[in-house]
This record gives C-alpha cells, structure tokens and sequence, in this order.
C-alpha cells in the first residue's frame, strides 16, 4: 500500500513537471507566434511583396524643343526594340531560330547572340534595336509561336536640323555611372539626360518625372499581372528664340571656311533690344542623333581627335583675340576720357616707333591724317597705337568689363568661358610684374593679353547699336518682347532699362558713323561686303588677329593652315533702327575682311529677310 502511494506522488510530480514543460513550451510558442506575427507583420509583409512584386519605371515624355516660330529642333519619335527572354521558352534554340529568320539576321549575328544566350541563359536579352515596322509587324504576327519574345517600344530623341544646331540645342544619351543615384527608377537602359546645348541646361524641365508599375511575378520571376501603376508626368516642352532656318543658313556659311583642316568658327546672331539669340553656329558640327543609341568608339575617336575641335561650342567655349573689332571699345575708352573728340586727327605713316621697337600698321604705305571716324572705316592701327598712353589699359580695361567683356555672359548654355581683360592689378596678381607701356600698345588693337568670346563681341555690337542698353543674351524665347518697336519708343517704355555707365550717347554715336563707314563708304576695309539694298544696309567693323608673329624677312613664305590668322567681323543691321547684332569668328581664314565680312553680309541680309518674310502681318 505503501509503494502504491509513493509511486502515486512521485506520477504526480512527474506529470506535474511535464505539464509545467507543456505549458512553458506553449507560451513560448505563442510568444514567439505573436512576435512574428504581430509584431513583425509589415516586416515580412514587405519581404514577400519583394519576392512577389516587382517594380517597373514608366519613363516620362522628354519635353520638345521647338524654335521661335514653332518649327521642331528635338522631338521624341517611337522605336521598336524586341527582347527575348530564355526563361519562358520552353524550347529556347527553336524560339531563337524562328525569330531570327523572322528578323532576317546575317550569320555574324546570329553566332554573336548565341554566344550571349548561352554565357547567360537565365537573362533577358535585346535581340533587335531600332526595328523597323515592317519586322515589328512580322514578329507580331508570330508572337503566339514565339515564347518568352517580347516587343517593346521606346521614345527616342530626334534632332532635325542635325549637326547645324547642335552646338545649340545639344545632345541626349544614356546617364553616367552614379549620376541619377538620388532617383533610382531612372537608371533604366533606355533613359537619357541632356549631355550639351540646352538639353543640358534646361535638363530639370525637359525631363519630367517617371512613373511607376507593380508587376506580379511568379516563383520564376515571370510577370503574372499588373497591379497598379502610377503614370509618369511629361516634361515641359520649350519655345527657343533660335529661328530654325537663319541657324542652317548660318551653319551652312561657314562650314566649309577656316580651321586647320575641315573648317573652324562662330556665328552668333541676336535681337540688339532683348538678347534673344536668332542664331548660334559653331563648326564642325556632328550630329546629335548619333549619340542617341550610343556612338561607337570608332567615331568618338574621330570626334575627340579633330583638330578643329567639333565637340566645343566656339560661340561661347573658346576665347580669341579680338583683333581689331576690340577698336570700337578703345574709340569709346579714348572719347570718354577726353583724350580725343570727334575731330581730333593723328598722321599714319604705316608704322609707329616706341622705344627700341616699329609697331606697324597692316596699311605699311602708312593713311596720312586720321580723325577718329574714318580710323575705324580703316582700321588704322597707328592711330590708335598713338593715344593707347594717354588713355592708359585701366581705362581700356574698365570700359570693356563695362561693355562685358572679362566676364560669363549668363546665356543658359553650358561650358561658358568669361575670356580675359588685363589691367595692371591682373598683371601682378598674376605674373608678380609691372605692367609695360608697350602692353598698352598691344591692348589697343586687340592683341596681348585681351581674349574675348564671339558671343561676347555680338553683344558689344549690340549695345553700340541700341544706344548703350545693357542686355543679357537668351536662346529662350521671350513671349512678350517689344523689340518690334522704335528704338526712340523702347528708350521712354522702358522703365526698367540700365544703361551702361559713363559712356554717353554723342560718344556712341561717333562710333556708329566710324562702324557705319566701315561698310558703306568705298575706302571701308569692308565696302566690298556692303548690303547694297538700303533698307538692310549694314554697319560693322573687321578684325585681324594674328595666330603667331610677323614674319619679317619672307613674305613670299606659305604659312601652314593652323598659324594664318583668325578672321573676325562684328556688326548691326539694319543702320536705321538697328534690330540685329552679329560676331563672327572664322578660325585661320585670313583676314577680316576676306573671310569673315561676307558670311557676316550674307546672315544679316538673310536675318533680315527672313524676319521680314515671317512676321508680316
């Protein structure tokens, strides 16, 4: 009896403990059923819509760019791309077989593509590129026979006026390595960012935003359905102020002159009241469509080993000396300080001696006595090597920062150089020298130190021409311009119009009749170039700028292509009412006169034809 009870109480103990373990087995269970989920429900939510969901961008609509006048300088057309995915292809040899008789791919191809499927056979892979319609249209018709083939299509960039604006508009291709980090849904193999020109700066605007889909996927990763998407916003299309036909005319002008081999140089053409930008040409060009897809290594190497440099926007990018155009700043500097009026007159014999050194004169029989006006009709380089001492180069100097030279101009164009002013205070904090009285001399035709930008000597010319306004060059358009109105009307409307300081208007007005005379009167250096229909009758001034010094002892020396001179032209049109500006810059082509006065007759006489043409009412 008494083992029975013992055997009971020791039973009782043991089940005791084993229901105590149950218990605590369960709670901890329950605990632990509770954590995961209760607690961590969203977590593991999450981890499986990532296995189950995935996301897909909808690229956004890139915004178009159009001219003045509505004409298209970038658009978006549709392109075909056909992708193949192996993993849905039960028989994947036979499906890429079928497919590319329907393709009609060579043997190159078709070995090149095997090679891909087989080093990779669980990844989808671009098959076709750039389809046209007629293959689309094929594959189409078979897609029920082709698993795991897929046809997709994409917006490309298109770019009308080619290479004769693309220094311009710019360019769009794939986004570098890290550059779209902050929106990941963009690195995406068939989104592109602005890489030059206005699709570069404007790049905020034109790109809009992308949209998103969640995809269901299967234990394969294959898509089952669409969930939900969220549509992309298009970007914002632009108006420019370019005129599409003056930018190919101009383009076309000097694509064949200058440069070491092919050809080399600027046209800028703009409003004298608003800034606006009519036309902006640099050559060589290339063209812009080829980078769309990606340019191959062969033609990148062309590109970035031309010496006449097709990727830079001379316009804005490369600095020149201004030659003999710098004539007009110096004709104001010397008028406002006094040191000469407008009937003031210095001899020319062809040459000037200071101290040990003959400064010469391009005319070496010399232009006898010189009032101001007509040292500018002639470009007469004594008459202005005699008073470059009395004016002195601060005051050179402070008359072209007041004119805007020695600084970026704020055109919303990327890669903008703000060229170079010297003055004493520059020399020291520079070299650590003194300034010499023959730099002076230098500076007072536009040689030495001074390098300007075509775009900058387009707004000098632009500034003489409307009476000393200061304005700001724009390739964008502006909706509400009163550049149609008289210059006396602009003067009272304008309440808000800054002129430029101490440079008066008798002053800029002895400079016009000297610009004036430079093309309308027959010992002008560019009376051969005169627009002889009156009411487009032009006023200018030519430069010289040399690439390497004189050479004294040969004239009769043939100088290689890359050390002849630059050719430059500067001027306004019409002469009554002046509307348009223009530089011109004509790399190695000789002399201003020669090669740069007749592209700058032939854009301003087509400027304004083509403005009369399309604004009449």
């Amino acid at each position: 009896m008494r083992d029975q009870i013992i055997r009971a109480r020791s039973f009782g103990r043991r089940a005791l403990v084993l229901t105590g373990a149950k218990l605590f087995l369960m709670s901890t269970l329950a605990m632990r059923l509770y954590y995961l989920q209760i607690n961590q429900s969203e977590k593991f939510k999450t981890l499986s819509d990532d296995n189950r969901i995935r996301l897909e961008p909808i690229l956004p609509r890139r915004g178009k760019l159009f001219d003045r006048y509505g004409a298209v300088l970038a658009e978006n057309q549709k392109k075909y791309k056909i992708w193949f995915d192996p993993k849905e292809a039960k028989n994947k040899q036979d499906v890429f077989f079928r497919l590319s008789k329907i393709l009609e791919f060579d043997q190159e191809k078709i070995v090149y593509l095997q090679s891909i499927l087989e080093e990779k056979p669980k990844e989808r892979l671009l098959v076709a590129d750039n389809v046209d319609w007629d293959h689309v249209s094929a594959v189409e018709i078979n897609i029920t026979d082709l698993p795991g083939v897929d046809v997709n299509s994409v917006q490309a960039r298109s770019y009308p006026l080619e290479n004769s604006a693309v220094h311009l508009v710019g360019y769009v291709a794939a986004p570098e390595e890290g550059e779209v980090l902050d929106k990941p849904l963009l690195n995406h193999e068939d989104f592109k960012v602005g890489r030059n020109g206005v699709e570069k700066n404007l790049e905020e605007r034109l790109r809009g935003e992308a949209g998103i889909k969640h995809l269901e996927v299967n234990a394969y990763g294959l898509s089952v359905r669409e969930l939900q998407s969220e549509n992309s916003s298009p970007g914002e299309d632009v108006k420019l102020s370019i005129d599409a036909d003056l930018q190919k005319f101009a383009f076309d002008q000097i694509k064949d002159k200058g440069g070491v081999e092919t050809s080399g140089g600027a046209v800028v053409v703009m409003d004298v009241h608003t800034g606006e930008i009519y036309a902006l040409a640099s050559t060589p060009g290339f063209d812009p469509n080829s980078f769309v897809d990606g340019i191959s290594t062969e033609n990148w190497k062309k590109l970035t080993g031309d010496p006449d440099k097709p990727l830079i926007n001379k316009a804005i990018s490369t600095q020149y000396s201004p030659g003999s155009t710098f004539k007009v700043i110096m004709a104001l500097a010397a008028l406002e300080k006094g040191v000469i009026n407008s009937g003031t007159r210095h001899y020319c014999p062809g040459y000037m001696d200071f101290g040990n050194r003959r400064f010469h004169c391009w005319n070496e029989r010399g232009h006898g006595q010189l009032a101001i006006k007509d040292a500018l009709a002639q470009s007469c380089n004594v008459f202005f090597y005699k008073i470059a001492q009395d004016v002195g180069i601060d005051m050179i100097s402070s008359m072209s920062k007041r004119f805007g030279l020695g600084s970026i101009t704020g055109v919303e164009l990327p890669n903008e150089v703000p060229g170079l002013m010297p003055s004493k205070e520059w020399k020291r904090e520079k070299q650590g020298k003194d300034w010499y009285a023959g730099e002076t001399i230098n500076a007072s035709i536009g040689q030495g130190y001074t390098l300007i930008t075509p775009m900058q000597m387009a707004i000098v010319a632009a500034q003489i021409a409307n009476g000393g306004k200061v304005i700001k060059p724009t390739v964008i358009k502006k909706e509400e311009s009163n550049s149609a109105a008289p210059q006396s009307e602009k003067k009272q409307s304008g309440k808000n119009e800054k002129f430029i300081k101490d440079v008066s208007q008798q002053n800029l007005e002895i400079v016009r009749e000297g610009m004036e005379r430079v093309v309308n009167h027959n010992f002008g250096t560019a009376f051969q170039h005169r627009i002889t229909e009156s009411k487009y009758a032009m006023a200018g001034k030519t430069g010289t700028v040399q690439v390497r010094r004189r050479v004294e002892d040969n004239k009769n020396i043939v100088i290689p292509r890359k050390f002849r001179n630059h050719a430059l032209f500067i001027g306004y049109a019409p002469i009554e009412n002046p509307k348009f500006a223009i530089s011109v810059v004509i790399e190695h082509g000789g002399s201003g006169s020669f090669a740069a006065g007749p592209v700058a007759k032939n854009v301003m006489q087509e400027a304004q034809r083509i403005f009369e043409l399309k604004n009449k009412t």
